[in-house]
């Protein structure tokens, strides 16, 4: 399944180029209140605010057959507008059943996620899910999950940015869902399956809904406004929102 009907490098351009702008204005952002959408247009998309601790069970995966819209992917503000965000979506990501397979003792190699990715790695040169282009990383792929997840059970999630990774991303649906998107989905995974109850966050899309609703009930600028929901123990992130479809 191709990731997009444009090259990546055609997205960061679009993304970057239309984007410069927000930039200059982002300065802005901590001091707009009204009109409400001055937030889409001065706070860039690359902003990416975090980190926020939120339960892990509040965040929803879309379906590995589902995408994103390219018009989301090269979207130069934090806030959207739009249906990106009614995706079907599942409560566990499709690496759930492998990595507790495999951290019960299973081999990898009798698992049918580990043929599937073999063939289509033969076939294409490279996996949809997770990129792997050679036997190797497959293996390697599968090899480091029993690493990974002892590193996360005794120190739980540590922000990516501390080894120069990536850090667990989300974006947030008109009804405040948590969708999970870009990176992180592999640790996220790991960390549900050894019990951690709470990860950090970035956010990295907010949908203009939501956006407006938030600033209205705290009756602050946006990026205060999404701090304040962040922490809010009542209406924060506490609960699994979403539908899921698969489990």
């Amino acid at each position: 399944m191709p990731d997009s009907r444009h090259p990546r490098a055609l997205r960061y351009v679009v993304l970057y180029g239309a984007g410069w702008p927000l930039y200059a204005l982002n300065p802005l952002a901590d001091r707009i209140r009204r009109p409400w959408w001055a937030s889409a247009l001065t706070t860039p998309r690359r902003y990416r605010p975090g980190l926020f601790p939120v339960p892990t069970e509040s965040i929803v995966h879309k379906r590995a057959d589902a995408v994103w819209p390219d018009t989301i992917k090269m979207w130069p503000s934090l806030i959207a507008w739009g249906r990106w965000d009614q995706v079907p979506t599942m409560a566990r990501s499709w690496e759930t059943p492998h990595i507790h397979a495999v951290l019960e003792g299973q081999d990898y190699r009798s698992l049918p996620v580990y043929e599937t990715l073999r063939e289509e790695q033969a076939r294409t040169g490279t996996t949809y899910l997770k990129n792997l282009k050679s036997p190797d990383q497959i293996d390697a792929y599968f090899q480091q999950i029993p690493k990974l997840a002892e590193s996360i059970r005794r120190d739980g999630i540590r922000p990516g940015r501390e080894f120069g990774s990536k850090e667990i991303q989300v974006r947030i649906a008109r009804d405040g869902t948590l969708l999970k998107c870009g990176e992180g989905t592999h640790r996220l995974a790991i960390a549900r399956a050894v019990g951690i109850e709470q990860v950090p966050v970035e956010v990295e899309l907010c949908h203009a809904s939501w956006a407006r609703q938030v600033m209205q009930r705290y009756s602050a600028p946006f990026p205060t406004a999404l701090a304040q929901w962040f922490a809010d123990p009542v209406d924060g992130p506490t609960v699994r929102r979403g539908v899921d479809t698969t489990c």
